[in-house]
């Protein structure tokens, strides 16, 4: 059955009010941080396997198997909506982590306890996030369970949520991707309707700071962006999925 997926680029955490919610495997049961180094644990799990975006896994937890990781790759913009559902209301908790020599890595991105989306689960103690990939690459799903100790198996479930982005969406990812970072002292940022209208804008203007431009480039799908009438890059943005693929540059 595939899972209901919501459009959202924030994780979801929630949790049973009989219970606090899990800390991170980044933290000991009094808040303290922990060194997560030893085997059988987020960072070291007990296996990591691969999972395409759409398939299934089981995750099976035992006395000494608390963690289990699987390896996904995402692209940058692309939401991802992370599930992993416990069976006979077991209480799982999912993790999401950067990846390193094909493991996961650092300190986790994202997590949840007890999931708040709902159509795809009857089990409230099950876990799921949603996560904006921040760039290409390797990412791995741990699921584990709350408090490390429990027994049982969990289906493992990733997908990208079907949605369309409006066009408002489309050029906010646009603006994210061609302006990275604060704007400099020296420079301006403007958005113009095409790459025609920005470079008459930076002839007729001839201002003193450097123009950071980005315009449509045919649709509100396709961009180009540039500095003054030196450099541009060309790229576009798949409605779907938010990823942003660079088609050119000159």
């Amino acid at each position: 059955m595939r899972p209901y997926a919501l459009f959202v680029s924030a994780l979801l955490i929630g949790c049973s009010p009989e219970k606090l919610p899990d800390a991170g495997p980044e933290f000991a049961d009094d808040g303290t941080t922990v060194t997560d180094g030893k085997a059988d644990s987020a960072t070291r799990p007990v296996s990591v396997d691969t999972l395409a975006i759409g398939a299934n896994a089981t995750a099976r937890f035992d006395a000494s198997s608390h963690y289990r990781a699987y390896i996904f790759t995402g692209r940058r913009g692309q939401q991802v909506s992370l599930f992993v559902d416990g069976a006979s209301h077991l209480d799982t908790v999912v993790y999401l982590y950067n990846t390193k020599s094909g493991k996961p890595s650092g300190r986790s991105l994202a997590y949840n306890d007890d999931t708040t989306a709902t159509g795809w689960t009857t089990n409230s103690l099950s876990s799921s996030l949603q996560y904006s990939v921040p760039a290409d690459g390797s990412y791995a799903l741990v699921a584990s369970t709350y408090g490390h100790k429990a027994v049982g198996k969990a289906t493992v479930h990733i997908e990208t949520p079907n949605t369309s982005l409006t066009d408002a969406q489309l050029l906010a990812a646009a603006k994210a991707y061609a302006w990275v970072g604060p704007l400099a002292d020296d420079h301006i940022r403007k958005f113009f309707d095409s790459e025609t209208a920005a470079y008459a804008w930076w002839s007729a203007t001839k201002p003193t700071e450097s123009l950071e431009w980005l315009a449509y480039d045919g649709d509100a799908e396709h961009y180009v962006s540039g500095i003054n009438d030196l450099w541009a890059q060309r790229f576009e943005i798949d409605r779907t999925t938010g990823v942003v693929t660079l088609t050119g540059e000159h």
